[in-house]
């Protein structure tokens, strides 16, 4: 990715370096093959641990924060709605947590004030960053597509060209390339 829209008027430009890239290109293939169930299982584990530790700890030390990444990790990785669902899962565990962990409510509407509270902030992280991923795949299609054909454009031929020699020097193996020059196809594509 080249740029994200932060503001409709201003650009952030950064390149991440292929190293990064690779491995997140890897992480996400590996998890695209699993179940979806999978990630909603692995962020539940996660979203129980981060509970659990947060009793542990007492009321002093506040893992709550902590459970926006299970959160992200099932908008990120899961069905649609799987971040929504651990959002509201994560809120009544960081609740539960609080209220075993002796926190004194003067009444108990604060403590379900405090419930609710908990599922807007974790849901509204889950929503925005669907948005951001729907956003970035819809940036990523564009940049390395051409509009008119639908045909990979010279961004994504060079980026592929950029994987496949640095796969072909680690694993040293030769690679070849062939390429097609048409005469004059400027006038048909006009």
């Amino acid at each position: 990715m080249d740029q994200i829209d932060l503001l409709p008027n201003s650009r952030l430009n950064f390149q991440l370096p292929w190293d990064v890239r690779h491995f997140l290109d890897v992480v996400g293939r590996a998890l695209a093959r699993w179940p979806r169930s999978a990630i909603g299982a692995i962020a539940l584990a996660a979203v129980t641990a981060i509970g659990v530790l947060d009793y542990l700890t007492g009321l002093k030390i506040s893992l709550s924060v902590f459970h926006l990444v299970p959160v992200s990790f099932a908008v990120w990785f899961g069905k649609k709605h799987d971040g929504l669902i651990i959002a509201i899962i994560a809120s009544l565990v960081w609740s539960a947590d609080d209220l075993m962990a002796g926190y004194a409510y003067g009444h108990p509407g604060i403590f379900i004030w405090d419930i609710v509270a908990h599922g807007i902030f974790l849901s509204f992280g889950a929503m925005l960053l669907r948005i951001l991923r729907e956003h970035l795949t819809d940036e990523q299609r564009l940049a390395r597509h051409d509009s008119l054909t639908g045909i990979l454009n010279w961004r994504a031929f060079q980026e592929r060209l950029d994987y496949s020699l640095a796969w072909s020097a680690r694993d040293r193996q030769p690679l070849t390339l062939a390429y097609l020059d048409l005469d004059d196809f400027k006038k048909i594509n006009d």
